[in-house]
């Protein structure tokens, strides 16, 4: 069985499609989970995660930087060529 991997990313921001290199990464936040151990026992607590993309996007003419700065409360579409 072989499986297709993320090779591109394709990011858009409320519709608008945002050029990026390859290297995009996205973790989609959740929990932490840190272990504590008391002799044998393992006790645990969770801590919220704020998910987080990080990209190199490219700078075109259609591109306006000081907006991207301001983009709040956005919906944010991380889309992988693998369909996922």
């Amino acid at each position: 069985m072989s499986g297709r991997i993320t090779g591109i990313a394709t990011i858009r921001v409320d519709g608008q499609e945002f050029p990026s290199e390859r290297g995009a990464t996205l973790n989609p936040g959740g929990v932490n989970r840190n272990v504590k151990m008391a002799g044998r026992r393992p006790y645990y607590n969770e801590e919220p995660v704020a998910p987080t993309l990080q990209a190199t996007v490219l700078h075109t003419e259609e591109l306006d930087l000081i907006e991207i700065n301001r983009i709040r409360n956005a919906t944010v579409l991380f889309e992988c060529d693998n369909g996922q």
